[in-house]
């Protein structure tokens, strides 16, 4: 019998200016060694992690995986949604390149995503005292209720210099039956049908009439109208998410295509 549960865990680095809370935190010698002062609260679920120290970056996570327990292995879709997580996020080595041998057992992979920013910053910092403070903030949420997927829900934003941060939102779907991930084509049964309904309410969210030229009003589209990769359902609707820069200047933000279930149903190759 397999027995698996969402760990979830919460780490909050908090800024000591102007914040009351922070004004309780550690000395600067101890503000050092933050990461290794970590103080952690064991619950049955979730299980979470936290730290105020008197530096200037903020980081806050929020972070689920599936985990296993006696040692039973995960099934085929978690293992994918887990491998997700870990390649999406990723942890960098001294080098500077992702470490793919790393596992999410217990807590050490969030610990060193801390670790890590927090020691970029303290580089950076010496090197110009005049930076502004560094932010990052992360979530990862898992959604188990339809039948035949699961949704990994990821969003971020970091900052580490220049004129602006940079937030990306990012969806999968992962199937329940063969550990695969879904791409469009896997959901829908008609493309073309499918790209015609949703270029009628990426307009009509948008306020375009249904005759302009996207190119014109600024959108990057090569050959028309495009439906991407990033997409989930919630509440009956199908959402596909543009992140910044992808089809449109910084300034115009993420771009959310909602598609009401009820128009596209018999397009669909699942019962929803």
């Amino acid at each position: 019998m397999r027995f698996n549960f969402f760990l979830l865990v919460s780490i909050v680095l908090l800024a000591s200016c102007g914040n009351d809370v922070a004004k309780k935190s550690v000395n600067e010698e101890q503000a050092d060694n933050s990461v290794d002062t970590l103080t952690t609260e064991k619950k049955q679920s979730p299980f979470e992690m936290g730290i105020v120290v008197n530096e200037d970056p903020i980081f806050q996570c929020a972070y689920m995986h599936y985990r296993t327990i006696d040692g039973v292995d995960l099934l085929p879709y978690q293992q994918t949604t887990n491998d997700l997580i870990v390649n999406s996020i990723g942890i960098t080595n001294e080098e500077g390149t992702k470490n793919k041998k790393v596992t999410l057992k217990g807590d050490g992979f969030y610990r060193n995503i801390m670790k890590n920013f927090i020691a970029s910053y303290k580089v950076d910092k010496e090197e110009m005292p005049e930076l502004y403070s560094y932010t990052q903030e992360d979530s990862v949420s898992i959604d188990e209720q339809y039948e035949d997927f699961v949704q990994l829900h990821m969003f971020s934003y970091i900052y580490m210099g220049g004129a602006h941060g940079n937030a990306n939102d990012a969806h999968y779907l992962i199937s329940k039956e063969n550990g695969k991930r879904l791409a469009l084509k896997d959901i829908v049964k008609d493309i073309n049908k499918f790209t015609t309904v949703a270029e009628v309410y990426f307009r009509k969210g948008l306020q375009l009439a249904p005759d302009a030229d996207l190119q014109e009003e600024g959108f990057w589209f090569d050959n028309g109208f495009q439906c991407n990769e990033n997409f989930y359902f919630s509440d009956g609707k199908m959402i596909f998410v543009y992140n910044q820069y992808e089809i449109a200047p910084y300034a115009v933000g993420i771009i959310y295509n909602e598609i009401p279930i009820s128009k596209i149903k018999h397009l669909l190759k699942f019962q929803l």
